[in-house]
């Protein structure tokens, strides 16, 4: 009967108890180099026990029939292989929630394609107008300013120092002073689409066509922001 070593958690190799074996336990074999927790991208193995629970009374949540792609030996009811994110940066889905406004966030890689970004917070009293910007290193691609005091939201680029042609037109302005609201920006092939409530509000075309140039995102005062989520598909 082949037995399967597992490297306990943390990276520190050693051995570890395996339930489904009862008694028949691994003994004093040499004990063999296994990847750890920060080695291959932060990828390594870990055990998924099909008992129950200690007074749960439910099943854990392993998965039968996988097989780790990784070296060594392993039961393919016992073992799968688990990704670990070492930076929220990395993954595809970003979550804040209650930050502070100006507000600044990096897009790793730049925009793409299907990115999605949420926005939800809520506009105060005291001013006329918030704004949310879509930045290069030196150019605003798409400025994005819901105004008060005019009823209409300013869609605009600034590239090379030269504001754009405004784009203003708008069948109705759905901001209102102490109310919140999440909007939704998605970053398409054509250009930035703006979701309110599900529904589509308006399109901006690219004006700067190298997606992998925007970086960064920036939402100005005006606003208290609760939750910011950035989407990838």
């Amino acid at each position: 009967m082949a037995h399967l070593l597992l490297p306990m958690q943390g990276g520190r190799r050693g051995w570890s108890v395996n339930p489904a074996w009862g008694e028949d336990q691994p003994g004093r074999d040499p004990e063999p180099i296994w990847p750890s927790k920060g080695s291959a991208g932060g990828n390594f193995w870990t055990l998924e026990s099909t008992s129950k629970a200690k007074g749960g009374g439910q099943e854990s949540s392993g998965q039968a029939g996988k097989t780790p792609s990784g070296p060594g030996p392993g039961p393919q009811s016992l073992v799968r292989q688990t990704e670990v994110q070492t930076t929220p940066q990395t993954s595809n889905l970003f979550s804040s929630c209650s930050q502070a406004v100006p507000y600044r966030r990096n897009f790793l890689g730049g925009l793409h394609d299907g990115l999605l970004v949420i926005i939800t917070g809520t506009p105060e009293q005291s001013v006329n107008r918030f704004t949310v910007n879509f930045e290069t290193k030196e150019d605003i691609a798409f400025h994005f300013n819901p105004r008060f005091d005019e009823g209409a939201i300013i869609r605009n680029s600034c590239i090379q120092k030269k504001w754009g042609n405004e784009e203003r037109e708008l069948k109705d302005f759905p901001f209102i002073k102490g109310q919140t609201f999440k909007i939704k920006i998605k970053c398409t092939r054509r250009g930035f689409e703006v979701f309110m409530k599900d529904a589509p509000l308006l399109t901006f075309k690219h004006r700067v066509t190298n997606l992998k140039s925007v970086t960064k995102l920036g939402i100005g005062r005006g606003v208290l922001l609760s939750h910011v989520e950035v989407q990838n598909p």
